[in-house]
């Protein structure tokens, strides 16, 4: 079943909550604009597991693989993984921000 809103009503607007839905909605569009079918925004900027492992191991958390880490949070597959994603965050997200505060939530969602 999937959720259409929740009981609890946040106490202040979701600043945090509406700009992380806006950076992902920039960042689907900034993915689909350059790259059409071929994706090469997501070859570029999705992490890959082993090569994450294989610099973690090495010396250190490769620059490349450690930005990666971060970005790839912004990247979805196609319309529908951004929908389902960004329809979550909208429901819940206000309430996690209420709790945990604006710069506890960036630090929980980073």
């Amino acid at each position: 079943m999937i959720p259409l809103r929740d009981s609890l009503r946040a106490r202040r607007f979701p600043v945090v909550t509406v700009g992380i839905v806006a950076l992902n909605v920039a960042a689907f569009l900034w993915e689909i604009g350059v790259g059409g079918v071929e994706r090469p925004a997501v070859v570029s900027w999705a992490v890959v597991p082993s090569q994450l492992v294989e610099a973690v191991s090495g010396n250190g958390l490769a620059l490349r693989e450690g930005v990666t880490a971060l970005t790839a949070m912004f990247l979805h597959g196609d319309l529908w993984h951004l929908l389902g994603n960004m329809w979550f965050l909208w429901i819940f997200g206000d309430n996690v921000e209420d709790r945990t505060g604006r710069g506890g939530f960036v630090a929980f969602y980073l």
